[in-house]
C-alpha cells in the first residue's frame, strides 16, 4: 500500500508532454494569462517592480518548458533595470508542461500592465 501512495505521488508530479505546437502555444499563452490575473505570479513581480505600459515579447520555449530566449519587439520607456529584472524573471520562468525532446517552440506574447 505504501508503495501505491508513492508511485501515485510520483506520477501526480510529472508535467505533461505536449506535441502539437499550436497546443503548446495555446497552453503556454493560457498559463501566462493566468500569471497576469491578480494574485497570480507575473501579476504580483509587475506590482513589486510597478511595471506599466505595454511589452511586445518574443518567447522561445524548450522541451523542459522552460524559457531560453525573451526579445523585445516593443517595450515603454522605462528605467533599464525594471527591464532588466523583467526579462530576468521571464528567462527564469517556467511551463508546466514538457515539449517533444530536441524542440523549441517560439511564439509572442503582448504584456500590458
Amino acid at each position: 500500500m505504501l508503495f501505491t501512495l508513492i508511485s501515485v505521488t510520483v506520477t501526480a508530479q510529472k508535467k505533461p508532454t505536449l506535441t502539437d505546437a499550436d497546443t503548446i502555444i495555446m497552453t503556454a499563452r493560457q498559463q501566462i494569462e493566468t500569471g497576469l490575473q491578480e494574485g497570480g505570479d507575473i501579476f504580483e513581480f509587475a506590482a513589486k517592480h510597478q511595471l506599466q505600459g505595454m511589452f511586445d515579447v518574443d518567447l522561445t520555449i524548450n522541451e523542459k518548458g522552460e524559457v531560453v530566449s525573451v526579445f523585445f519587439q516593443k517595450k515603454p520607456e522605462i528605467e533599464i533595470k525594471k527591464l532588466t529584472y523583467f526579462r530576468e524573471f521571464l528567462n527564469a520562468y517556467k511551463f508546466n508542461f514538457k515539449t517533444p525532446k530536441g524542440r523549441k517552440y517560439k511564439f509572442n506574447y503582448q504584456f500590458n500592465f
